[in-house]
């Protein structure tokens, strides 16, 4: 079963892409999700997080890369405690 998304893919994808842009342009961080996600009508704690999923995903953020397994999304990164054990 597909997940019901609030915002299309391909406006995730222009969104991030217009960012990392304006990062590169401006050599700043400050205030770029800000503008871009007033522009878009996206919230910028939203667009924070995709463009945080994308930098980690193109190896050039910390974290851990999403696999592109379905459902995948849901787990990865979390922990998850079974008997009193707490597993990765």
């Amino acid at each position: 079963m597909a997940v019901q998304r609030r915002y299309p893919e391909e406006l995730r994808r222009r969104a991030v892409r217009l960012v990392l842009n304006a990062r590169d342009e401006a050599g700043g961080r400050r205030g770029v999700c800000t503008r871009v996600g007033q522009q878009l009508g996206v919230p910028p704690d939203t667009l924070r997080g995709w463009v945080q999923r994308a930098e980690i995903n193109e190896g050039r953020g910390p974290g851990r890369q999403q696999m592109s397994m379905p459902g995948w999304s849901r787990w990865s990164g979390r922990s998850v405690s079974f008997g009193g054990q707490t597993h990765w």
